[in-house]
């Protein structure tokens, strides 16, 4: 396999673990796209194009679906956020004398 066979089938490895949300295993991939890299020499030669464009392709593919896991965090961690103030509201006024539910006497 040349590296440019190697970079497109790491970059369809790549989209794999995002899809799967596999995120802890990204590292250790990119430390293998890196010695990947190194190993490019200065001007790709014409069979090696065809596994470039389709790196890219997979590559586009990957920011997409990291983009809109991130999206997906970020809607989840501002729900997470509106309820912790709601219950948050509600032991404040728990903790207040006289603040929370009326007080009821027998005598009355």
């Amino acid at each position: 396999m040349t590296v440019f066979e190697a970079l497109a089938a790491l970059a369809r490895e790549e989209l794999a673990i995002v899809t799967e949300e596999r995120y802890d295993e990204l590292a250790g991939l990119h430390a293998r796209r890196e010695a990947l890299m190194a190993r490019l020499p200065a001007v790709a030669p014409p069979d090696g194009l065809v596994h470039l464009r389709e790196a890219a392709r997979v590559q586009a593919l990957v920011t997409l679906a990291l983009s809109q896991a991130r999206d997906a965090v970020g809607l989840e961690l501002g729900r997470i956020a509106t309820t912790r103030r709601g219950v948050q509201g509600y032991a404040d006024a728990a903790s207040r004398p006289g603040q929370g539910r009326p007080a009821f006497s027998s005598a009355a």
